[in-house]
């Protein structure tokens, strides 16, 4: 786990837009006015990330990443900073919500754990740590093509109340 939260996810850059429309970027200390004033739902983009990851995985929804650099964005935040450490009072920590992350991803990776244990080359270990990253950002990528499709058909569809987002989830929770 501690190698894949050195790491920082990325999504198709197609889902840009989301993250502007949705999300808070940055650190500020005027967060939750910012939020309010502008319309915003989630404090940071990571936030919002998580919330397409579970989006993802609850909806069984994987789009694949794109394979070029012009195609992926990024927020530039490593896992292992998501969530309060110690700067700002008002953040929650979110340690344990990577490690969920963390557990469903290895549940759900083609990840050969006996082989892995049996070699346990770097290049193995940095190559399956890869592969985590990637259905990482394939689950996020499905979550936000949700949120997407929502947004096209009913454009104030996150707007109704706060406990939307969760609502959503809890529909594709329901049927799986």
């Amino acid at each position: 786990m501690e190698l894949w939260s050195k790491r920082y996810p990325v999504y198709n850059s197609s889902y840009s837009d989301l993250f502007v429309k949705f999300a808070l970027k940055g650190n500020s200390e005027k967060g939750e006015e910012m939020l309010k004033n502008k319309g915003l739902i989630f404090y940071s983009q990571y936030e919002f990330f998580m919330y397409a990851f579970f989006l993802g995985v609850y909806s069984n929804t994987r789009i694949k990443v794109n394979s070029t650099d012009e195609g992926l964005s990024s927020f530039g935040h490593n896992i292992e900073f998501w969530g309060k450490k110690g700067r700002d009072p008002l953040r929650k920590d979110f340690s344990i919500l990577q490690r969920h992350m963390f557990t469903i991803l290895i549940t759900k990776s083609d990840i050969d754990f006996i082989a892995l244990e049996k070699e346990e080359s770097q290049d193995m270990i940095n190559k399956n740590v890869a592969s985590l990253m990637n259905l990482m950002s394939e689950y996020a990528n499905g979550g936000l093509q949700i949120i997407k499709e929502k947004c096209e058909e009913e454009p104030n569809y996150f707007y109704k109340s706060n406990l939307t987002p969760m609502t959503l989830i809890l529909e594709f929770a329901k049927s799986s």
